[in-house]
């Protein structure tokens, strides 16, 4: 008679029950050495669902074809552990396809009684993976009740692999919290796209995946970004069989952050499809109920020439359950003019622009002339620190304190943590000194040729351009008494300001108008160390 060898071990993972196979196989060696085995199966696959394991389809339909009479496995349970491939095993006994089994920890006979026992055998495997996946299940809400999410973390974290079982948590990743934060940041100015941070994150940053078992170690993927703006996780929230969860890992964006992503990527509520693209949906909220508003097409009929006109209106969704709005609509062009009043308040002339950016590089320069001195002293800091740590490890080690009298190991290790604290505050200062200017001057200038340029870009614009300028301007959009508010952003609060200062002071605005503003005079000097400031 001959026989098929099979064997199986319960995980995919390669690093686990990596000598189950290997010991399956000498067992069954040493129990049945007279046994004509045609083919040994091995098989890394769980059992526990049907038409799950492609080796065991095809052991079975070569027993069909006659190319052997039994299969031999360490137990029932490694053939079986589910109704249907139990059943299977069962019916080609019954019907001769199969005419013996051999186990090495089971006896079988091929007999009535014998075929009801291994009935029961494989009951009993299915018995045993359900109670399992309902322990597991259960441990898993345990450990979700606790707020510590189960599975892999998410970018920006990473599992604790070294805590016991059951007590695992996710961590802060110290490598790439701070660079998934910036993604968030670069998302929410309204700037950049998410394929703009995906080629900055992994052109400039070269920002690569954690390392886990399987994966990890390389480039994010696009599609990863999307499921990182989209992760209730970094919030504090998770879904775990159907429910909500708090998270007790530390947070890395607040609740109105995420929101406000969500906005952004166009995902608030449930999508529907659209005949009109309209620029300010899904961005501004009543001011009355807190509803988002939304927009239509109307047609209007002019009756003294008898044209029909169209005509667009925004005007709040009134979903609210619990407040009765009664907040009229606007129509698009009342809305847009609105939209140019604001932008109109912080924007700056061309040649204030150019004499800012000029007069900016010279403070730029003179600080960084201040900063490399300020840098060599940190430096020569730095050195003296690495000398005192060598030379209190020479005095430790002499042959002169053998007996520790010159130093004792307890005023070692003291002066020893004293030294390396007071080395790395200096290191960090010498890496803050090279970026520091340099980002503000760059951010600085960003921010004014916005405010030069914001409302040309809204005027003659795509709906897209005009959508991200205007939603570049702050937060908190809101549409009341059909009169637009918004809450600037910090800097470009402060452009309005200080346009308004420009404004009231004698003569300023004609000089910077004019084309005349420059350092060489003492009234452009007074300009620009006041809009500088």
């Amino acid at each position: 008679m001959k026989y098929f060898l099979y064997l199986r071990k319960s995980t995919e993972e390669k690093d686990r029950q990596i000598l189950s196979i290997e010991s399956q196989k000498d067992e069954l060696k040493k129990r049945f050495p007279e046994l004509e085995i045609v083919k040994v199966f091995e098989e890394s696959k769980s059992a526990f669902k049907p038409y799950n394991r492609p080796l065991f389809a095809e052991m079975l339909a070569r027993i069909q074809e006659g190319e052997a009479d039994g299969i031999a496995a360490w137990d029932p349970s490694r053939l079986s552990r589910n109704p249907l491939d139990g059943a299977q095993i069962i019916h080609f006994l019954d019907t001769g396809v199969l005419k013996d089994l051999k186990f090495a920890s089971y006896h079988f006979d091929n007999s009535p009684e014998g075929k009801m026992m291994l009935a029961f055998a494989l009951s009993q495997s299915k018995y045993s993976s359900d109670k399992l996946s309902k322990d597991v299940m259960r441990g898993m809400i345990k450990k979700c009740e606790k707020g510590h999410r189960p599975g892999m973390a998410p970018v920006g974290y990473m599992n604790d692999y070294y805590a016991l079982k059951g007590e695992k948590k996710i961590l802060i990743d110290p490598e790439r919290f701070d660079l998934v934060r910036k993604m968030w940041d670069m998302l929410l100015s309204g700037c950049y796209s998410v394929r703009d941070i995906w080629k900055i994150a992994c052109n400039d940053w070269h920002f690569t995946t954690s390392r886990s078992k399987k994966t990890g170690d390389g480039e994010l993927c696009l599609t990863t970004m999307y499921k990182i703006f989209t992760n209730k996780f970094y919030y504090g929230e998770f879904d775990w069989a159907g429910q909500e969860y708090k998270s007790q890992q530390l947070a890395m964006i607040t609740h109105e952050e995420f929101d406000r992503a969500q906005i952004i990527l166009g995902r608030k509520g449930k999508p529907r499809p659209q005949k009109y693209r309209f620029p300010f949906t899904g961005i501004i909220k009543c001011g009355t109920c807190g509803c988002m508003v939304t927009a239509e097409h109307k047609l209007k009929k002019i009756k003294k020439t008898g044209q029909t006109k169209a005509y667009t209106y925004y005007h709040c969704t009134h979903k609210s359950n619990e407040i009765k709005c009664n907040e009229k609509s606007v129509d698009a062009e009342t809305l847009e003019e609105k939209i140019k009043e604001i932008l109109e308040s912080i924007t700056i002339p061309e040649n204030l622009l150019k004499c800012s950016i000029e007069h900016l590089s010279e403070i730029n320069n003179a600080e960084s002339k201040d900063r490399t001195v300020v840098q060599s002293s940190v430096q020569k800091a730095y050195n003296d620190c690495v000398k005192k740590i060598d030379n209190l490890l020479k005095l430790y080690i002499s042959a002169d304190n053998v007996d520790k009298s010159l130093l004792s190991e307890e005023e070692f290790r003291t002066e020893k943590l004293i030294l390396i604290k007071e080395k790395e505050n200096l290191s960090a200062q010498l890496g803050d000194c090279d970026q520091r200017v340099d980002n503000w001057l760059e951010l600085t200038e960003k921010t004014f040729n916005f405010v030069a340029h914001a409302k040309y870009h809204f005027e003659t614009g795509s709906i897209e351009e005009k959508k991200l300028v205007f939603q570049t301007l702050g937060q908190n959009f809101l549409l009341k008494d059909q009169k637009l508010g918004v809450e600037l952003q910090s800097s470009f609060l402060k452009v309005q300001k200080g346009m308004e200062t420009i404004r009231e002071r004698k003569g300023w605005l004609s000089l910077i108008l004019k084309g005349d503003l420059t350092c060489e005079t003492s009234k452009g000097r007074q300009i620009l160390e006041f809009w500088s400031g």
